[in-house]
């Protein structure tokens, strides 16, 4: 067996230490698989049960980098707080260390026009000067860089320390041995310390404040749980505690005066109030709530003031789940990364070899060794991979937020690709076009039972189920004062119906199918089915000890924005199509009030899974919200479970809807859509910025005046990390 874990992984700040961490963890016996997301700072690691986390800990640290032990899914929303609190540290260390390397910058530019620095005395003091600001401000990067350099596995930080120590190397030398660098152009390079230094944690702070931003959906949603909560200490008398609510118990019957938030997952007990659920769900209009409807933790109460039992907490809690959900998703990493990892992978190394090229070809072809070691050192620090490992993450990250305020969760960078890709969309009917909310419309019966005895009967065997229909019956049945018997051995039959006992009497409700199959005549049952669906309501019938007693005519009404959410995905250039269980007539009705061609009505589970497949050379996206959906929602490119639904559906697909809009599915895709010409265009930014830098820091262009110095080139591989997330969030905003 095998088992997934999250580490937050420090020290990471390209490419090629994303690699290195990887490759630790897949030397350490027992681990299957190891990804890193350079976004959030964290490594996924999928291991054989048995192995400590502690092992994994250990080798990312003698790899040269920080790790912590995974966080216990009670601490998922904290977590998400502490990681935003340390990025919102970094940003302010790198700004100061950058303010400190830029301001000694200019403090060395003008020191050095305002006196004479060939006097070895004064270009000393500039040198130990320099030395003493440089150390200071970019302590992270040369511990970091040296350390990679001792292990041979050399990452961006060691890119920057050989051209900072190159540059370093020709002032110390000019001052030490002045006559040795005669004719050769040879003079004071501090300020290009200083400046290579300054510019590449300017970049590092820029970064980190847009790979904040990007997390800031997440970060919003986990900063919704309260830090209290008040309970009711003693309910006869009316008494009420605060507490921390960390401290809440399921149980616990919570106090929400109006305009606070609810402190856990509960049901109401008493009173009624408006909650603002758009966090959450991303609904925007306050929502009813009163005895026995659930209230969600995070949620905004109104004007009412409500009692409610807690029924979930911790991990267990509506907000831990999705925050858990959105971090898992933005932990996982996109198809189309892999390219990018594979050429980051080699990138440092090869850097590091064409900059000591270029050095030597430049000495050799011209002599000089300042404009060699000015070259050699320009190519190190310009071809910094770190683009390349940002492009792909940064625009998953927008969109998973992106798709959170649209009220869906996305279980996977993976799935935005395939949501993209995808061409085709298979609808459920019942709970996904419809209401889900059917009612008993009308009740058909032979002449051995008479109406109450049929839906009394009914009701016995389907009061212990979810199923949308179920739910119909039992109202029913209570809407006529009627007192179901209990019920013993019941089970569902995916796609047919249930059966159980009562007393001595064998029951079956559900489709003609289920009923045949318990005895009833299929010439008789297939009759009265049809009968019933020719008036667009789905028939339940109901079999007693192999004799058919009658059938409940259900019926559900269309959701409102079915037809608009179908418009939507024809625009978009997808096809639609209805997939379900229930039988051709009713199917029908539906399908041509939303404006869907093609229909495959009484499918079961198995059939439903054999169309979704028969479709998937062109993309399949599945949305469906019951039990007998969920092999389908598997099945399909791309599942997406409607709000609402069972849990089993949830668990089953990609993608969960918070909200029942059918609307948000075009969404969705628009958001796909989106993220993958996000990743595209920073992916071609990211290889075209190297293919053109490159040369012009090699001295290519240099015949025409055209050169690169160590401070530029530190200034342009900044840019191009931040250009890559800007990219990302400014994309994101526009979808």
């Amino acid at each position: 067996m095998s088992r997934d874990l999250i580490l937050p992984v420090g020290g990471m700040t390209c490419a090629a230490c994303q690699h290195h961490v990887e490759q630790a963890l897949a030397d350490v016996p027992g681990v299957r698989a190891a990804t890193v997301n350079l976004v959030t700072r964290s490594v996924r690691v999928t291991l054989d049960d048995g192995v400590e986390a502690l092992a994994l800990v250990a080798a990312i640290e003698d790899a040269g980098y920080e790790a912590e032990l995974p966080r216990v899914d009670d601490d998922v929303v904290a977590a998400q707080l502490a990681d935003d609190a340390a990025r919102a540290a970094e940003v302010r260390d790198r700004a100061w260390r950058a303010a400190l390397a830029l301001g000694g910058m200019i403090a060395v530019m003008v020191a050095m026009l305002a006196v004479d620095v060939h006097q070895p005395a004064i270009g000393a003091a500039l040198v130990a000067a320099t030395i003493v600001v440089a150390g200071i401000a970019a302590r992270p990067l040369l511990g970091r860089g040296v350390r990679s350099l001792a292990r041979g596995a050399p990452d961006m930080n060691a890119l920057v320390v050989v051209g900072a120590a190159a540059a370093l190397a020709l002032s110390i030398g000019w001052v030490a041995a002045p006559h040795a660098f005669h004719g050769s152009g040879g003079g004071l390079y501090v300020e290009g310390v200083l400046g290579i230094v300054g510019f590449v944690l300017l970049g590092n702070a820029l970064e980190a404040h847009a790979r904040r931003r990007t997390t800031s959906a997440l970060t919003r949603l986990a900063a919704l749980a309260p830090a209290t909560a008040r309970v009711a200490d003693d309910e006869a008398a009316g008494g009420e505690r605060e507490l921390a609510a960390g401290l809440v118990r399921k149980g616990d019957v919570l106090v929400i005066r109006p305009g606070e938030r609810v402190a856990a997952d509960a049901v109401v007990v008493s009173g009624e109030s408006e909650l603002d659920e758009a966090m959450i769900t991303g609904e925007s209009t306050p929502v009813h709530r009163g005895p026995g409807e659930r209230v969600v933790g995070g949620t905004l109460n109104g004007a009412g003031h409500l009692r409610a039992r807690v029924t979930a907490i911790g991990a267990g809690s509506t907000l831990a789940r999705l925050v858990g959900l959105l971090r898992d998703a933005q932990a996982t990493r996109a198809p189309m990364q892999r390219l990018a990892d594979r050429a980051s992978a080699v990138f440092v190394p090869a850097a590091l070899a064409l900059g000591a090229l270029v050095f030597a070809g430049w000495w050799l072809g011209a002599g000089d060794v300042i404009v060699a070691a000015q070259r050699g050192a320009a190519v190190v620090v310009i071809a910094c991979p770190c683009a390349l490992g940002l492009a792909v993450p940064t625009a998953v990250v927008v969109a998973s937020g992106r798709a959170a305020r649209l009220g869906a969760v996305v279980k996977g960078s993976d799935v935005f690709e395939r949501l993209a890709a995808a061409r085709v969309v298979v609808f459920d009917k019942t709970g996904t076009l419809t209401r889900g909310e059917p009612e008993v419309a009308a009740i058909e019966v032979s002449a051995a039972a008479g109406e109450d005895e049929v839906l009394r009967l009914a009701a016995a065997v389907e009061a212990g189920s979810e199923h949308p229909l179920a739910r119909a019956v039992v109202a029913a049945a209570r809407a006529r004062g009627l007192t179901p018997p209990a019920a013993t051995a019941v089970t569902a039959r995916p796609g047919q119906g249930v059966i159980g006992q009562v007393g001595a009497r064998e029951l079956a409700v559900g489709n003609v199918a289920l009923a045949v199959a318990h005895g009833a005549a299929p010439a008789v049952a297939d009759a009265l089915a049809a009968r019933i669906a020719a008036t667009g309501a789905t028939p339940a019938l109901v079999v007693a000890d192999g004799a058919l007693l009658g059938a409940l005519a259900v019926s559900d009404a269309l959701r409102s924005d079915a037809p608009a959410a179908v418009t939507a995905l024809r625009a978009r250039g997808l096809d639609v199509v209805l997939l379900t269980g229930d039988r051709p007539e009713p199917a029908a009705r539906v399908a041509t009030a939303v404006g869907i061609d093609e229909v495959h009505a009484g499918v079961d589970p198995a059939g439903k899974v054999a169309v979704v497949r028969g479709l998937a050379g062109r993309g399949v996206i599945m949305v469906g919200d019951g039990i007998n959906d969920a092999p389908a929602l598997a099945a399909a490119s791309v599942g997406v479970a409607q709000a609402g639904g069972a849990d089993v559906a949830g668990a089953a697909a990609h993608v969960a809807l918070l909200r029942p809009e059918l609307g948000a599915v075009a969404g969705l895709i628009g958001v796909a859509r989106g993220a993958v010409r996000t990743m595209r265009r920073n992916l071609y930014w990211a290889a075209g910025y190297n293919v053109v830098t490159l040369p012009l820091a090699a001295g290519a262009l240099a015949p025409w005046g055209l050169t690169v110095s160590p401070v530029l080139a530190s200034a342009l591989m900044a840019s191009s990390s931040v250009s890559v997330v800007v990219s990302s969030l400014v994309s994101g905003e526009r979808t």
